[in-house]
């Protein structure tokens, strides 16, 4: 990533140096389950913790959010930078230090596209154990799955990813690897051909 741009992102969103940046990506709605990342954040296990939550996105459930957010005294902790054009949306996959999808099973929510653009990046992503999440996250290796809905699980996985940017590199770089070799659209692709070969073949 371009460090400078990096740098100036943090700053225009008056992000300090060694904070750690979880971001959510995606529309202010229910499924996303990005409430669960503002009550983690009032836990104690990253109370004490620099932790800001980044949330691009708009949605109905927005203003409730950021009410929460109030409520709970984290407010000063969440950056909400709205819709950001896809040509710019890498700027912010790149400042990341983790993406947080805490998706929720009612209503469903599929594979996002930002959890395979945050690995492109080479970002660990911490998401929950529905949705197609564990279908991108290898646990413990490309990233942490947690339970749906469990504020505290999402506080203890970003709390070890906040004190340990070690872990956070090597898991990064997993997530890298994992889109190249496996989860790439080259990839993909030729799984589909061999999926239609082998529907062909049946009949």
């Amino acid at each position: 990533p371009d460090e400078t741009g990096v740098a100036a992102l943090r700053a225009d969103l008056g992000i300090g140096a060694d904070d750690v940046v979880a971001l959510c990506v995606g529309r202010m709605v229910p499924k996303k389950g990005f409430d669960v990342l503002i009550r983690a954040l009032a836990t104690p296990s990253l109370r004490e913790r620099p932790v800001v939550g980044v949330m691009v996105g708009e949605g109905d459930d927005k203003a409730a959010w950021q009410q929460l957010a109030l409520d709970l005294g984290v407010a000063e902790r969440l950056r909400w930078v709205g819709n950001v054009p896809k040509t710019a949306i890498g700027r912010y996959y790149n400042m990341a230090d983790v993406l947080a999808m805490p998706s929720v099973s009612r209503p469903a929510d599929g594979l996002n596209v930002c959890v395979l653009d945050a690995m492109s990046c080479g970002k660990p992503v911490i998401g929950t154990t529905v949705a197609g999440n564990p279908l991108a996250i290898v646990n413990e290796t490309t990233g942490l799955l947690i339970p749906e809905q469990d504020a505290d699980a999402l506080a203890g996985a970003l709390a070890r990813l906040v004190d340990d940017a070690t872990l956070r590199r090597r898991m990064g770089a997993a997530s890298r690897a994992r889109i190249e070799n496996e989860l790439g659209w080259p990839h993909l692709a030729r799984r589909y051909i061999q999926h239609y070969e082998t529907l062909a073949a049946r009949r």
